[in-house]
């Protein structure tokens, strides 16, 4: 692996200071301390550009006695736990080819035998401004010599982070090299970037697990194995974690590819890795066998949902509707977490936005089916989507000076009194519009916290598997198949993540079989002619 810090003898860079010093026209440390910061940084950008090379670790045979990467990989290091990271957007390459033809020739001569395999990848033949396979390089080099670490004798806990809030500002300047120091820190009151509460509540639970690995080598301090596991809320939930390995599926396991062709998404060979995925968690603790089952109670979460003061108990939730699991004092303990594929791109699922088709439909004893699409089409606007969300005003929810509104609790009639016997809306897909203006001014910080992370998902939507739509007999089997093959897809995920079948080449070839013999082709070849 290439290294972007290079390692300077103590000469070398000695040499390369003085003619630094001499580029900014001083020629003391006593001078170079007089001169003003953004000064210094201004000269340093122009002298990088002059000399083409910058300051990095210099080997002064004290501090710094050799290649530190080359000491992690072989284990010649100072036996401690280690923490290392990046963040998201910082440093990323890729293979530099004008085309698909030059990408084979270079996968042959870096990847040899395995070049086809690595050709196979989706991601290996999208192209980005920094080249084909684009790759995050800090990412690739701590994620090898954490690997290299846990191949040694005995090895020493290594902790990852990857560094990927939402950065404001009017540049957009993503997770940028460095921005997690003011994080770090906790220093982020210095910035002039707008950071708003949910950043100084992280920057304080990041300096403090910081703190804490410093002092314990453990983050939460006590170095315990006591990290919250995740519960994802059954194996149905657990698809959502699909796109972080490239996939964008929908409700009948059906992804749809470059070419525009539909296939069942476990024949996928990242299909594998992720259930080995969830395999590994499973033996690492960080997701519960629990989490496998059907149907969850919320008593597995939390002592109780009504429960405002209820210790949770679940690290992850992968879930459209948080609030209906965990006490909702806890609902801001949870961020959205933005699913990056190998390419870099953020891609999810499209859970909202701004019109819903929502599920509805008219049944044979309906005495005016009229009116029943009247009271429909009445959600399409602006009264009835109030009405659907929030209630009638004045009697439901009021406006505040502020300009906020907030619902009408009293001491008999709480928020979740509303939400059971006065609205529609309860998270489940109605029709209608989603009133994403009125819902940005509620004033309860909870419902606040999930309308922002709502916003969040819904802003870097980039794939979407539209909704399918066939004639009577097609659907009718359609649906047959899918209800079949859910079970299927449902039961392999949860045996092999267990450990109840073993994971190898010939249990996943023998769950393919018995996929195909109960129709995912046949339900494929149903969406197929689709576009």
């Amino acid at each position: 692996m290439r290294q972007i810090l290079f390692l300077f003898p103590l000469e070398k860079a000695e040499k390369l200071g003085e003619e630094f010093f001499s580029f900014m026209g001083v020629s003391s440390l006593e001078e170079a301390r007089k001169l003003d910061a953004s000064f210094v940084r201004s000269k340093y950008s122009e002298f990088r550009g002059v000399k083409n090379v910058m300051f990095c670790i210099v080997q002064d045979d004290k501090f710094c006695k050799g290649d530190a990467m080359k000491a992690f990989y072989s284990g010649d290091r100072v036996r401690v736990p280690v923490m290392a990271g990046n963040t998201g957007d910082e440093f990323i390459e890729g293979i530099k080819a004008d085309d698909t033809d030059e990408l084979r020739n270079k996968a042959i001569k870096y990847f040899g035998d395995n070049a086809e395999k690595f050709l196979g990848f989706d991601e290996a033949v999208k192209k980005s401004r920094c080249g084909y396979a684009a790759v995050s390089h800090p990412e690739i080099g701590v994620k090898s010599a954490f690997i290299c670490e846990s191949r040694l004798n005995e090895p020493r806990d290594c902790y990852y982070y990857r560094f990927i809030p939402d950065i404001p500002g009017d540049d957009n300047p993503g997770t940028f090299h460095s921005v997690d120091l003011w994080f770090f820190f906790d220093t982020i009151a210095k910035c002039t970037r707008p950071y708003t509460g949910r950043h100084y509540d992280l920057a304080r639970q990041m300096s403090s697990y910081w703190i804490n690995f410093i002092k314990t080598g453990d983050p939460n301090g006590n170095y315990k194995q006591d990290e919250i596991a995740a519960d994802l809320i059954g194996v149905y939930e657990m698809r959502w974690l699909l796109p972080y390995f490239g996939i964008v599926a929908d409700d009948s396991n059906l992804a749809r590819q470059a070419d525009g062709s539909l296939v069942f998404a476990p024949e996928l060979p990242v299909y594998r890795d992720f259930i080995s995925t969830l395999r590994d968690w499973v033996e690492k603790g960080i997701l519960t066998k629990d989490a496998f089952t059907a149907m969850h109670s919320t008593a597995a979460l939390s002592s109780s949902s009504d429960d405002e003061d209820a210790a949770v108990t679940s690290g992850l939730l992968v879930t459209m509707t948080p609030y209906t699991h965990v006490p909702s004092s806890a609902v801001t303990d949870y961020e959205a977490l933005l699913m990056p594929d190998a390419s870099g791109a953020t891609r999810w699922r499209d859970l909202l936005g701004d019109v819903w088709t929502g599920c509805f439909a008219v049944t044979s004893s309906c005495e005016d089916p009229a009116a029943a699409l009247r009271w429909v089409d009445a959600l399409y606007g602006e009264e009835g989507a109030l009405l659907a969300y929030a209630g009638i005003e004045g009697e439901d929810y009021a406006w505040n000076a502020d300009g906020t509104w907030s619902f009408k609790v009293t001491n008999t009639r709480t928020i979740n009194d509303i939400r059971a016997n006065v609205l529609m809306y309860t998270g489940a897909a109605m029709p209608g519009l989603y009133p994403s203006d009125f819902i940005a001014k509620v004033a309860s910080p909870v419902d606040q916290h999930v309308f922002e992370q709502n916003e969040r998902v819904h802003a870097v939507s980039e794939q979407v598997v539209p909704a399918h739509a066939l004639n009577a007999a097609d659907q009718q089997r359609a649906n047959e198949l899918t209800a079949v093959l859910g079970g299927l897809v449902d039961k392999g995920i949860a045996r092999f993540a267990t450990g109840e079948v073993e994971l190898n080449d010939e249990t996943y070839a023998a769950w393919l079989a018995e996929l195909k013999a109960a129709g995912s082709d046949e339900l494929a070849a149903l969406y197929g002619g689709i576009r």
